[in-house]
Protein backbone atom coordinates (compact mmCIF):
# COMPACT_ATOMS: atom_id res chain seq x y z
CA UNK A 1 0.00 0.00 0.00
CA UNK A 2 0.78 3.73 -0.18
CA UNK A 3 0.65 3.64 3.39
CA UNK A 4 3.75 1.01 3.86
CA UNK A 5 5.65 2.76 1.00
CA UNK A 6 5.49 6.15 2.49
CA UNK A 7 7.02 4.58 5.87
CA UNK A 8 9.25 2.93 4.39
CA UNK A 9 11.03 6.08 2.54
CA UNK A 10 10.53 7.76 6.04
CA UNK A 11 12.57 5.06 7.35
CA UNK A 12 15.11 4.91 4.42
CA UNK A 13 15.58 9.01 5.09
CA UNK A 14 15.44 9.18 8.85
CA UNK A 15 18.07 6.23 8.82
CA UNK A 16 20.03 8.89 6.64
CA UNK A 17 19.80 11.62 8.05
CA UNK A 18 20.85 9.76 11.48
CA UNK A 19 24.37 8.17 9.56
CA UNK A 20 25.23 12.24 8.71
CA UNK A 21 24.44 13.18 12.14
CA UNK A 22 26.45 10.22 13.66
CA UNK A 23 29.51 10.72 11.11
CA UNK A 24 29.08 14.59 11.62
CA UNK A 25 29.45 14.36 15.45
CA UNK A 26 32.16 11.65 15.22
CA UNK A 27 34.65 13.71 13.22
CA UNK A 28 33.68 16.87 15.41
CA UNK A 29 34.63 15.08 18.56
CA UNK A 30 37.47 12.83 16.84
CA UNK A 31 39.03 16.61 15.86
CA UNK A 32 38.66 17.86 19.35
CA UNK A 33 40.04 14.83 20.69
CA UNK A 34 42.82 14.81 18.58
CA UNK A 35 43.51 18.46 19.31
CA UNK A 36 43.69 17.87 23.60
CA UNK A 37 46.39 14.86 22.60
CA UNK A 38 48.30 17.25 20.48
CA UNK A 39 48.20 20.29 23.16
CA UNK A 40 49.20 17.35 25.74
CA UNK A 41 52.23 16.21 23.55
CA UNK A 42 53.49 20.02 23.28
Amino acid sequence: TMAAGLAQLMVQIGATFGNILIGYLLDHYCTIFMGIIIIQLI
